[in-house]
């Protein structure tokens, strides 16, 4: 081969092989593949070939050399291209883009800025929908191009514009999208592979549709203008207004009431992309209730908008006029006119007429607050004014009515005339100290639980609050609480109460004497609590006094640490300090009410030691309970007797309690529960002996399963509280809680055992009898259920159909394989998809029962389940199949829709 044009070609050896043969008459076609390589220049190149030999007969040499000035000798042509390349000038679509708009235009202007022809695959090399930034699309298309087609060819130098069609899926987000694409194309002449990646794009808007409803006349004239989401039961309309659609289109204005089947009715967009309707409503019970009402497809029922609004009973008015029980004379108090609506709709502009006085003992200072108010539907308001009672007691009350205007239909509402109850108004309370009663005319440093009663009364006509309570004391460091009643008291006329004082006299007084006792408590007027408190004081007529000798109890010979209260039959301790060394003196132990001169057991005589402190044991006895008291006496001559039984050198009083005792129950809250659900395990400790002693320490062991239980539960947390401590007469509760990790199977259950284990708190730690204990097995049995259902059979085939056919089929039940009722049992249906990827929309399938309904787990454990399957118009031919979930929906009370067990 002879090339004109230097090149950079590559031959390969030609095709046959050299030398072949030639006979007379015969012709060879002789083929040479030439690799034309990538640095070769592009343009016109002319290929000339010549041809040598030898004759068969004389070995003579021969050839056919290039001479083109001879016509026989020819020459061949060809052009050396550049590779194509494909540049993406510009995009150019809508503006605006709606939900579910089909064949959206999307056009391609494209220039091949390379040589070579490109053969582009509109079908397969084109990404438009993959390449926008926000939405979800469905079916792009070269327009007008039959799937498949031959590649589209554009030559070097050449631009083109090509129209995609792209679906707006209905169910996209919306928004600002940049549409981008990306182009895939090859070399015509050698199939190499290129790519267009240029930055060319365009923006639209993906408009989501907005239905909005509105009141219509009489009442609000001219429609759909006046926007609202409640409307009255009765003679109404609700006029339905979308925006935001394709312009100039069918669509669907689906209204969905409370119960009942939905109401489709036609409607269509104007060149704005607005659609209009209405929906008339009546005097039926049936409709009252949350509606929703949304734009569709013709041919489906996903919604484009979509709107919620209520039916509601009409308003209705009444008044409630309220004044407080009694009030104090010269007090400022409140009247209340609370607006009841029993209806649906709101009370607008609601206002109160003129109130009138029947007895006039208070004047008027201001009011209403304020002037108009709002009631909700099925709801209450109010409106306050302040009156002041005057210096004349007696009954006062108050008459009024309410007026409002009914939202939704703008009726005037009048309400019928309301009386308060009687106010009335008292005279001041008039608070009184008779007596305070000392109970000890001596008391001893140390000496513990001292009653001193203070006697109140109110004779006024107003109760007072007592709020605070006090004793003071002329000598001495002492310590009170008030043991009853509980503050804040109310102290009524006409009833007398007595302040109960528990005291303790400090241990470290130097100084005794004569000690006068003040008692004080302060209150305010019940009616009134923002009047000035009032103290009342008295001082006891009596007085007591103070000695110094002091003395503890404890239930250890080292007298550490004190201790009051002890067991029937334990060993007390009882110690003396601040008396005077060497002295003989008498050691009583005897119940509190008990005198000296009748003391039995007398312990004996005992004489003072060195340090001034004396020191005794006595063990307590079995069948007496209650407070007893030691005393510590002078004696007189050689007989020993009390030298002044009424005069003790020293006291102390101290509790005699029965042993306590705990006892236990447990039980499982809720007792029925289902895997991997929470349940509380609560133990109840109970210390109930009479007279008893506390119980400290009180520690539970950690819950086991019981003989014969069945499933698991794991521990999440407890016990809670970690410890108690029960005085005599009082309960704690401990509490686990687990979570369910296996069930009890179908006729199964679970208990679970612990123990209890405390402290006697008045017996020493080395006791052995000290530890107590209550071992208890749960009272309940827990039930943990499990969930499991299935759908036989498989297959629920409606066979051939044609377009705008319904067919039903009954062929299937939903079984419950679990150990519980199922409750919510919901479908969850997928598209249905031919082999050629055509759809059908989920919402042309309609399976009974509806989701939401039961699976018994009696029997016969099942629930029978059909379906109606609805074909669109125009629907491609094929045969289509789509994958339903049935599930239990177990998210009570808000249902997610997921699948929970299915």
């Amino acid at each position: 081969l002879i090339f004109e044009t230097p090149a950079n070609y590559s031959i390969a050896a030609p095709i046959p092989s050299l030398p072949p043969t030639i006979h007379a008459g015969d012709s060879e076609v002789i083929t040479f593949y030439v690799n034309v390589l990538a640095d070769s220049e592009s343009g016109s190149d002319y290929i000339g070939a010549q041809l040598t030999g030898t004759n068969a007969k004389t070995t003579l040499s021969i050839s056919d050399l290039v001479d083109y000035s001879v016509p026989s000798d020819k020459r061949g042509e060809w052009i050396i291209q550049d590779q194509p390349k494909l540049v993406l000038e510009q995009i150019i679509a809508s503006e605006t883009v709606y939900l579910d708009q089909v064949g959206v235009g999307v056009f391609l202007k494209v220039r091949n800025d390379g040589e070579a022809t490109a053969k582009w695959d509109l079908w397969n090399g084109t990404e438009i929908i993959e390449n926008i930034s926000l939405g979800t699309y469905l079916n792009q298309s070269p327009d007008g191009v039959p799937d498949p087609s031959p590649p589209f060819l554009l030559a070097g130098g050449q631009t083109a514009t090509v129209r995609f069609n792209i679906d707006i899926s209905p169910l996209s987000a919306t928004g600002t999208a940049e549409v981008k694409a990306v182009i895939f194309y090859r070399d015509a002449n050698n199939n190499n592979d290129y790519a267009c990646y240029d930055p060319a794009s365009t923006n639209w808007t993906i408009r989501a549709g907005v239905l909005q409803t509105f009141r219509g006349p009489p009442q609000f004239d001219p429609p759909y203008e006046e926007q609202a989401s409640s409307f009255n039961l009765g003679d109404f309309k609700v006029y339905a207004k979308a925006y935001n659609l394709q312009p100039n289109r069918d669509f669907r204005l689906r209204w969905y009431p409370p119960v009942g089947d939905p109401i489709a009715q036609f409607t269509f967009t104007n060149s704005s992309g607005v659609a209009l309707g209405s929906l008339p409503l009546s005097t039926d019970t049936d409709l009252l209730g949350n509606w929703s009402v949304r734009v569709t497809r013709i041919t489906n029922e996903i919604p484009l908008c979509e709107t919620s609004f209520e039916v509601v009973e009409p308003a209705s008015l009444s008044v409630e006029l309220k004044l407080p029980p009694s009030v104090t004379i010269g007090q400022t108090f409140v009247a209340t006119m609370t607006f009841i609506n029993n209806g649906g709709s709101r009370i607008d502009t609601a206002s109160a007429s003129s109130l009138t006085i029947d007895n006039p003992i208070a004047a008027y200072d201001s009011g209403p607050t304020p002037a108009m108010t709002t009631v909700p539907g099925k709801g209450t308001a109010n409106i306050t004014w302040n009156y002041t009672a005057d210096t004349t007691t007696g009954n006062f009350s108050l008459t009024g009515r309410g007026y409002g205007v009914d939202s939704n239909d703008l009726r005037d509402l009048i309400s019928d005339y309301d009386t308060s109850a009687p106010c009335v108004v008292q005279n001041p309370p008039q608070l009184n100290m008779h007596y305070v009663s000392l109970g000890q005319n001596v008391v001893f440093n140390n000496q513990q639980n001292i009653s001193v009663d203070v006697g109140v009364s109110n004779t006024g006509e107003a109760s007072a609050w007592i709020t605070a309570a006090d004793i003071e004391f002329s000598l001495g460091d002492y310590s009170l609480t008030l043991a009853s009643p509980a503050l804040p008291f109310l102290l009524q006329p006409g009833s007398p109460a007595v302040l109960n004082f528990l005291v303790d006299v400090a241990p470290t007084n130097a100084v005794g004497g004569d000690v006068t006792v003040t008692a004080s408590y302060t209150a305010i007027d019940a009616n009134w609590p923002e009047s000035t408190p009032v103290t009342v004081s008295l001082t006891a007529t009596e007085t007591w006094e103070l000695k110094l000798p002091v003395g503890y109890c404890s239930a250890y010979l080292s007298m550490t640490p004190e201790q009051y209260t002890f067991n029937a039959g334990q060993i007390v301790y009882a110690e003396y300090a601040n008396l005077t060394p060497e002295d003989s003196l008498r050691l009583l132990y005897m119940t509190a009410n008990k005198e000296a001169a009748d003391a039995d057991p007398v312990v004996g005589q005992f004489e003072v030691a060195d340090d001034g402190t004396l020191q005794n044991s006595y063990q307590l006895p079995e069948s007496i309970t209650g407070p007893w008291k030691t005393e510590l006496h002078d004696i007189s001559g050689k007989s020993g007797t009390l030298a002044d039984e009424a005069n003790p050198l020293g006291r102390q009083f101290f509790t005699i309690q029965n042993p306590g005792s705990i006892s236990s129950t447990m039980s499982f809250v809720p007792d029925e529960i289902e895997e991997n659900e929470y349940v509380s395990l609560v133990m109840t400790v109970s210390n109930n002996v009479a007279d008893g002693s506390t119980i400290k320490d009180i520690v539970p062991s950690l819950p086991l399963k019981y003989l014969n239980s069945s499933g698991t539960l794991v521990l999440d947390s407890g016990p809670v509280p970690a410890s108690a401590t029960l005085p005599a007469g009082s309960t704690a509760t401990f509490t686990w809680t687990f979570i369910a990790d296996e069930n009890t199977g179908a006729d199964g259950y679970l208990q679970m055992i612990a123990t209890a284990t405390g402290k006697d708190g008045n017996l020493p730690d080395l006791d052995p009898q000290q530890a107590t204990s209550s071992t208890c097995i749960s009272t309940n049995q827990l039930r943990i259920y499990y969930r499991n259902l299935d759908y036989t059979p498989s297959l629920l085939d409606f066979g051939n159909m044609i377009c705008g056919d319904s067919k039903l089929v009954v062929s299937g039940q939903v079984n419950n394989l679990g150990s519980t009722k199922l409750t919510r049992v919901t479908w969850s249906k997928g598209f249905f998809i031919s082999e050629l990827l055509d759809e059908i929309h989920p919402s042309n399938l309609t399976l009974h029962p509806l989701s939401g309904f039961e699976v018994p787990i009696i029997a016969p454990k099942y629930t029978l389940a059909s379906g109606v399957m609805q074909i669109p118009y125009n629907q491609p031919a094929g045969t289509y199949l789509a994958t339903t979930t049935v599930f239990e929906d177990m998210m009570n009370p808000a249902y997610n829709g997921f699948l929970d067990v299915g």
